[in-house]
């Protein structure tokens, strides 16, 4: 699904993405409430939390165990895909 040995950057230069604010100066101590603040804002701050741990092995009853949760996930993924490609050629339609 993602290539999670390695980090993943996405270049939005080319999108319409808005800013709704941009904070600076705010009295020291205070980061969090300083920059960038977008328009889907939460959104950001929950894909920014997104890591990797370190690369381990496991064992084959590992996967044997989670085999259905990795074929749901996978199903999952490709609904979204599904579901964003709908509502991507339904908006370039309208």
């Amino acid at each position: 699904m993602l290539p999670f040995d390695s980090t993943v950057e996405i270049d939005l230069s080319a999108l319409d993405v808005r800013a709704e604010t941009i904070r600076l100066f705010v009295p020291f101590g205070q980061k969090q409430s300083r920059g960038v603040h977008l328009k889907d804002q939460k959104l950001a701050e929950v894909l920014a939390e997104f890591s990797r741990a370190r690369e381990r092995p496991v064992s084959q009853v590992f996967w044997e165990a989670n085999l259905a949760v990795m074929q749901a996930a996978c199903k999952l993924a490709e609904e979204v895909l599904a579901t964003l490609i709908l509502i991507h050629n339904a908006r370039r339609e309208a």
